[in-house]
């Protein structure tokens, strides 16, 4: 169990350099901003590793989050300058799908993108908590490690993604 929490914690590890990837100053442009539209695919990682209903229920919430989620990053890696980023222009490069500068866009789609993140993860860590509630002892000395990291690993996303969507994260 010990195992599977600690892989699992290897992996948010992997999910916060990926988020940050913007800011990175090495490697190949292209796959920094691939980086940065893919990213949001690890929250929806969460909701695929807890079990719901039957296996159709998971694939239609999986692909409709995994849809919405490289939909609203694309379209912000296209409007969103990293150059009028305060926090950001001392190491960024430009944009390489950078299509038109719109920063009232860029705003109103890193918003969605958080609060879909946001839901995403919460969505993921109340799935986890309810497989560890409704789980038998038995079952939950065998799972219990991987659903508690799940759980908790859904909260700080979910905690991250509000604060994004709220403004609240600064660079400070």
């Amino acid at each position: 169990m010990s195992a599977q929490a600690a892989s699992w914690a290897a992996a948010t590890s992997q999910i916060v350099e990926l988020k940050a990837s913007r800011t990175c100053e090495g490697g190949p442009a292209v796959v920094r901003e691939l980086g940065s539209v893919l990213a949001p695919l690890l929250v929806v990682l969460l909701l695929v590793l807890v079990p719901r209903g039957g296996p159709g229920h998971l694939v239609r919430a999986a692909t409709a989050a995994a849809a919405l989620a490289v939909g609203l990053s694309t379209a912000l890696a296209t409007v969103d300058d990293h150059l009028l980023d305060p926090v950001c222009w001392p190491t960024c490069s430009p944009g390489v799908l950078l299509v038109s500068s719109r920063p009232a866009a860029a705003g109103a789609l890193a918003g969605a993108l958080a609060a879909t993140w946001a839901v995403i993860a919460a969505s993921a860590a109340y799935g986890a908590g309810r497989v560890l509630v409704r789980s038998s002892p038995v079952a939950r000395r065998w799972d219990g490690g991987l659903f508690a990291a799940l759980l908790v690993t859904g909260l700080v996303e979910a905690a991250y993604g509000t604060t994004s969507a709220l403004r609240v994260e600064s660079a400070e």
